[in-house]
């Protein structure tokens, strides 16, 4: 994350949200943090230390700052073409490491520079990306693109909670409105997060399809720009939608596995679903 801070600074940030690990390097200038190299003969190192960081895929990671490169050509307007060998390396990295695109909301650009239309360059080279476990620890995350005024980069705000209610806060808010004994409250927050998990699935449903139709709709439109960008953003949501669910049947289906040696999915998908 390119902070401008000073190490010491960012180890007491880290220090301060808990955050078990962290890499901080102290600014040099104006840039500091977790910072693609802005070389391009020498960006494979900054790809090269993502991927040894990586390694360990049991952890919750999520990676967030400004990676001087763009992932498709449509991430960029006006100003020198891409090359699309610089494109493939930044998206073999991120594959390399099981990182996938958090998406945003706000402007599609988080680097500008020039004042007048002749010479305006926009570019998404600030973005988050994260493992599918943290993805799928923080399901509630939004990042958001905000304003910038004396830096040609955009701020990039990750918010983990988000504004949807999550598992921990619908058994908190249930808990306190519920009254008798212990065994009681238990057995009829049981019941309510029975309708609230029923709720949701619901609700990821109805959104998947406004999402397809979407995406439809997009298609049968002039492939601008702006266009393109939102195909990308719905496209992101339906996969990390799918990989969500897929890993929530593995861990559903996990005990089973492991008692009955049987890997057809159909027949542990009945299996978990029987009450």
């Amino acid at each position: 994350m390119e902070t401008k801070l000073s190490a010491k600074k960012m180890e007491m940030v880290r220090m301060k949200c808990d955050f078990e690990n962290g890499i901080d390097v102290g600014s040099v200038g104006s840039k500091g943090g977790f910072y693609g190299n802005q070389e391009e003969r020498n960006r494979s190192e900054s790809w090269d230390l993502l991927r040894r960081l990586g390694q360990e895929q049991t952890i919750h990671w999520v990676v967030l700052g400004d990676s001087n490169e763009i992932v498709n050509s449509f991430e960029k307007k006006s100003g020198r073409l891409r090359a699309d060998r610089q494109m493939d390396e930044f998206r073999t990295a991120l594959d390399d490491c099981g990182l996938n695109d958090l998406g945003y909301i706000g402007r599609w650009f988080t680097w500008e520079r020039g004042r007048f239309l002749s010479t305006n360059i926009r570019e998404r080279l600030d973005r988050g990306v994260a493992t599918l476990n943290w993805v799928n620890l923080c399901p509630s995350y939004q990042i958001e693109h905000l304003n910038h005024s004396f830096s040609y980069h955009c701020p990039i705000l990750l918010d983990t909670i988000g504004k949807q209610n999550s598992f921990e806060e619908e058994i908190r808010r249930n808990w306190n409105d519920i009254s008798g004994s212990v065994p009681d409250k238990l057995g009829k927050l049981g019941q309510q997060l029975q309708r609230w998990s029923r709720s949701k699935t619901r609700e990821k449903k109805e959104n998947r399809v406004n999402f397809e139709e979407r995406l439809k709709c997009l298609y049968n439109q002039e492939p601008i720009n702006e266009i393109l960008a939102e195909i990308i953003d719905i496209q992101l949501g339906l996969n990390l939608g799918a990989d969500q669910e897929e890993i929530f049947w593995e861990q559903r289906a996990r005990v089973n596995l492991l008692e009955n040696g049987d890997r057809n999915t159909s027949y542990f998908h009945k299996v978990v679903v029987q009450r």
